[in-house]
């Protein structure tokens, strides 16, 4: 057992918990589901349910002493899921349990739009692919029922990396309450099932465990967390929502962080965990889709980027090497006859004006205050300066960090580098690549030497090798 728990299958973790009016969308469904895994012994892993009432669908009525009482029926039933292939002995359900929760209040006029009664439940199962069923009875007698897939993956798998799930609450405090249903390795979690945040809950906090990384590291004692918030549309980071922290490796080891989310605008984001080695390469990821509703926050660009005269200025009072490094940026997006100009710029003024013209062409709305185009490249920049740079290069100028530049973040990065047939690799996939739709990118340590160079991918104009697996296993042995 990896960490210490108070209760298990069959204890019901119970808190109210305020939440900001949401959208008319978010307030249809009366309770919102979510789920965690983690490790537990050899054979069975940890499934954490998280559970989010409104609690104005709860029904009260007043007791003789003036307390208002709610009763809720719950129901919930994990089943193994109908697309994998189990053993026929294992039919029927693989835990279930039925309840009529109960909670107590002063006033129910006291009960906020948006507020939620929060629930948890821990089941040790075994790791394999479920399908969690939860129903209950709303005020009227419907019956209401959710259902999600859960994967509960095997964390005892010796000499691999691993993430837990990265689990979302609405606050994670220091305790050494044992008797708290939330406890857990000295921390009381209060997990936000409905994952939304904003108006009246600006702080997202995260948890994690990390697996195995003391065996990754070989002769080095540290390593680095790299947490970051990309918009959910558009896969960009978002300004200012990063944190790179050192920590000592361990064989297990609790990550905690916090991001602040008051000026984030409404719109859908993901929590991004990477665990970095001494030489910036990704030992293990993790992410996470949340919620934001801000509706008093408005789009904005950010801080320098402007307007066309602004931009014009801007390049105008650049000094000489600065021009040169932009000019070097936009050679990784330029098109072939857009590179073949810049080759023909003989003055520094010439390669002002072209980055002018070259960032106007990418504006997507002139009628706005700023560039979108040189906003959103630059915001990326950042992010493979931080994610890519090594001792060697600068981030912008790897394989990765070049894809990331011309594509965007992808959609979900699989680091395999403990592979024992395969030469180190990172799989990326990208679920809707403009013009292209999904598209894979295989990255490679071909030399041993921690440097990822783009082997394969299906985009037409990029290096292919349709027998990528056939040269990682040659260049393993």
């Amino acid at each position: 057992m990896t960490f210490r728990l108070r209760h298990l299958a069959g204890s019901l973790a119970c808190a109210l918990c305020a939440f900001g009016a949401v959208s008319s969308t978010a307030q249809a469904q009366s309770f919102g589901i979510d789920v965690g895994t983690f490790a537990y012994d050899d054979d069975e892993s940890l499934l954490e349910i998280y559970l989010a009432f409104k609690a104005n669908t709860v029904p009260f009525e007043a007791d003789t002493l003036g307390v208002f009482r709610g009763s809720l029926p719950v129901g919930l039933e994990l089943n193994r899921s109908s697309v994998a292939v189990f053993d026929s002995t294992t039919a029927g359900p693989v835990w279930a349990d039925a309840m009529n929760l109960g909670f107590s209040i002063a006033d129910t006029s006291a009960i906020q739009p948006g507020q939620n009664f929060v629930h948890q439940m821990r089941v040790p199962v075994e790791p394999g692919e479920y399908e969690l069923t939860v129903r209950r009875l709303e005020a009227d007698g419907t019956p209401t029922a959710v259902q999600r897939d859960v994967v509960v993956p095997d964390y005892a798998t010796s000499g691999q990396v691993q993430l837990s799930a990265l689990t979302l609450a609405s606050q994670i405090i220091r305790s050494q309450d044992r008797e708290n249903p939330f406890y857990k390795n000295g921390l009381v979690i209060n997990p936000n099932p409905n994952q939304l945040f904003g108006r009246g809950l600006t702080k997202l906090y995260y948890y994690t465990e990390a697996y195995g990384v003391d065996q990754a590291l070989q002769s080095d004692s540290t390593y680095t967390t790299y947490a970051f918030v990309t918009d959910g549309s558009s896969s960009l980071p978002v300004f200012d929502l990063s944190r790179r922290t050192t920590r000592l490796g361990r064989p297990t080891d609790v990550i905690v962080g916090t991001f602040d989310l008051a000026d984030v605008p409404s719109g859908s984001y993901v929590l991004n965990l990477v665990l970095l080695n001494a030489d910036n390469e990704a030992i293990v990821e993790q992410n996470q889709k949340f919620f934001v509703y801000n509706p008093e926050v408005e789009q904005v660009a950010q801080a320098g980027f402007v307007d066309q005269e602004y931009e014009t200025s801007l390049f105008a009072g650049m000094p000489e090497d600065e021009i040169e490094e932009n000019i070097d940026h936009i050679k990784v997006i330029a098109t072939d006859r857009e590179r073949r100009a810049i080759g023909d710029l003989a003055s520094i003024d010439d390669k002002r004006q072209y980055l002018v013209a070259f960032w106007r062409k990418r504006d997507s709305d002139p009628t706005t205050a700023g560039n979108e185009g040189r906003q959103d490249f630059y915001s990326r920049l950042q992010y493979v300066k931080e994610r890519y740079s090594t001792a060697r290069r600068e981030g912008w100028k790897t394989d990765r960090g070049r894809i990331v530049l011309k594509y965007g973040i992808p959609s979900n990065i699989d680091p395999k580098p403990y592979d024992r047939q395969l030469a180190p690799h990172e799989i990326w996939e990208y679920n809707n690549l403009p013009g292209q739709g999904r598209a894979l990118f295989i990255f490679a340590d071909m030399d041993g030497f921690n440097v990822y160079e783009l082997l394969h991918t299906t985009v037409p104009g990029e290096r292919q090798d349709p027998n990528w697996q056939t040269t990682l296993a040659r260049r393993r042995r």
